[in-house]
């Protein structure tokens, strides 16, 4: 039996899209100031954005995207990620499955 709870889930994949995003962020050759002023994201929030400390509401996540030139899917699109795991059992619970 997986010991993994589900706050372990959502912080686990919390901090894969933020290594997404700094990624993206580092690539495109720009500085926690620059997206700051593109996405109109407090740089610190940025930075803990990109730790997985913070997570964020669908504007601001459309926002960074934007500021990063790619489509807001596409810093999500790591394959299997935690929250994949998360909404398996999530659907494994609502059909009644042992999990």
């Amino acid at each position: 039996m997986d010991d993994t709870t589900t706050s372990d889930l959502v912080l686990a994949a919390r901090r894969t899209w933020g290594r997404r995003a700094q990624s993206l962020r580092v690539r495109g050759g720009l500085s926690l100031r620059d997206v700051e002023a593109l996405a109109r994201i407090d740089y610190s929030s940025l930075s803990k954005i990109e730790r997985g400390l913070l997570d964020t509401g669908p504007g601001a996540k459309l926002r960074l995207a934007h500021a990063l030139d790619v489509d807001v899917d596409h810093l999500f699109a790591f394959g299997r990620s935690p929250l994949d795991e998360l909404v398996e059992r999530g659907d494994r619970e609502k059909s009644g499955a042992a999990a």
